[in-house]
């Protein structure tokens, strides 16, 4: 399967969504193409060079990303929302006189799921109302983002946490709550 590569200094995973800013010449071409054709690209993280300019060097597996929505604010500049599908593995790349990359490409096969361990299950309901929380809030507000709002939960009678949501959760936040709870969890009968 041929593919237009689009390196990237962040990771897309099969489900994940990746907002986009796209105004370089050779990757406007890349999504019009791909939305006349309805076809996926490939977003590979870059292993040495830059996201603009010359093409960069990349990891050999990838994912697939297809554009679910996008809007044009100024000529010159393309926001896209992507969806991340199957992972794939770069065979072979080659360079297109534009700069964009094009690769030869076979599909990996998605990993079983496996059951969540016992003593994960409290990390996996807080995580589960973070984004029962984040859910409700976009239905509220006709699919409004949060914008520096914080959101409250309790978590047990005396852990109250805020979570500032500014652009992105602190993972390192949930990771200790979830620490917290799993412990919570191990010690009691």
């Amino acid at each position: 399967m041929q593919l237009p590569l689009f390196p990237l200094n962040t990771v897309l995973f099969p489900g994940g969504v990746l907002p986009l800013r796209v105004f370089e010449a050779r990757y406007m071409d890349m999504v019009r193409q791909c939305m006349k054709t309805e076809s996926f690209f490939g977003v590979v993280l870059i292993t040495r060079g830059g996201e603009v300019g010359a093409p960069a060097a990349t990891e050999s597996v990838g994912t697939l990303a297809r554009i679910a929505a996008w809007d044009m604010p100024k000529l010159g500049l393309l926001h896209l929302r992507a969806v991340g599908g199957d992972r794939f593995r770069i065979e072979h790349t080659e360079v297109q006189p534009d700069g964009l990359q094009v690769a030869t490409v076979t599909r990996i096969a998605a990993d079983d799921d496996l059951p969540l361990p016992r003593q994960h299950q409290p990390c996996a309901d807080l995580l589960q109302r973070i984004l029962d929380d984040v859910g409700r809030h976009r239905q509220e507000n006709n699919g409004e983002a949060f914008h520096g709002e914080a959101l409250r939960h309790d978590l047990r009678d005396d852990a109250i946490v805020f979570l500032q949501v500014d652009g992105g959760v602190e993972l390192g936040q949930i990771f200790m709550l979830c620490d917290r709870q799993v412990d919570a969890h191990a010690s009691s009968p």
